[in-house]
This record gives structure tokens, sequence and C-alpha cells, in this order.
């Protein structure tokens, strides 16, 4: 049944939710005959819809399913001591009367 609703995708997303259904009530009866076949179960449903979204929708699906882990924006703390020693370099800064030598 997935392999047929492969094919009969339609190429161009709609903004309706009704889609290519002639009306909004057959619409809505078919979203009830599919929501009478899931399981009872919140964890077991959560899982079939899945796995039909990633057959459906393979790549956008994974991509709202599974998004990558957020990554720190920060910089190390070996990259903050080597930047701090090359502005402690003589010949990299110079005194300046007036102006603190050193902010933190």
């Amino acid at each position: 049944m997935l392999r047929r609703l492969q094919l009969h995708l339609p190429t161009q997303s709609t903004s309706s939710p009704i889609g290519t259904y002639k009306s909004k009530r057959s619409f809505k009866k078919a979203l009830t005959k599919i929501k009478r076949a899931l399981p009872a179960s919140p964890s077991k449903r959560v899982a079939v819809l899945k796995e039909i979204a990633t057959e459906v929708f393979p790549l956008s699906a994974r991509r709202l399913l599974y998004p990558k882990e957020k990554t720190s924006a920060s910089l190390s703390k070996k990259i903050v001591a080597q930047t701090e020693t090359f502005y402690q370099r003589d010949d990299i800064s110079r005194a300046a009367p007036g102006i603190k030598d050193l902010n933190r």
C-alpha cells in the first residue's frame, strides 16, 4: 500500500491540507480511517507514524525526525590560551599610555 502512495504523490506541495481530495469531508474520512487503524499505545503510534513518514518522504522526514545535535559556538580553552599568549608577545603588542595592560 505504501508503494502505491509513493507512486501517486504530487510533485508540488499544495498549501491546502486536503491536497488532491475533492472535498474536505472525504479528506477527514480518510484521516479518521487512518487514525482508527493506528495502535492505541502512544509510543507504538509514534513509531508507526515515523516509519510511514520516512518511507513516504525519505529526506525531509529524516531531517525533521532525527535532527543533528547542536554544536557549541564557544572556543576551546586551548585556542583561548594560544590567543592570549600570542597577544602577550612583545613583537605583536606594545604598551600604550593610559590604557590598561590586560582586560579580563
